[in-house]
């Protein structure tokens, strides 16, 4: 019988940010992971600014996979307000969830 993966909230996990990091390090680095992240999603300014902080303000919002204890994947998204029109990228997304999240802006979209 294979090993049980098991899913929850990284809020609920038992894992660490120093975790996720080596998680995402790898992602982007390792070349034989078809479903890794590209580089220059790391890069870019809102990323920067945003992306080292998603586990303190949103880590009910980032779901990890592990299997045997072991971090095998995560996955995230943010809150944010849906009004006219959807943010123009990923990158826009998380500047609006985070303006949003400060100006107490009730979210209605992830």
């Amino acid at each position: 019988m294979a090993p049980a993966v098991l899913v929850q909230s990284f809020g609920q996990s038992k894992f660490s940010e120093m975790d996720l990091q080596r998680l995402e390090d790898s992602l982007v680095t390792n070349k034989d992971h078809t479903g890794g992240l590209p580089s220059y999603e790391f890069h870019s300014p809102s990323s920067i600014q945003f992306w080292p902080h998603l586990p303190q303000k949103f880590s009910e919002y980032i779901m990890v996979a592990s299997c045997e204890g072991e971090l095998m994947a995560a996955g995230y998204a943010v809150p944010f307000a849906h009004d006219e029109g959807l943010p123009s990228g990923w990158d826009e997304v998380l500047k609006k969830a985070f303006a949003d999240q400060i100006s107490g802006v009730k979210s209605t979209a992830m």
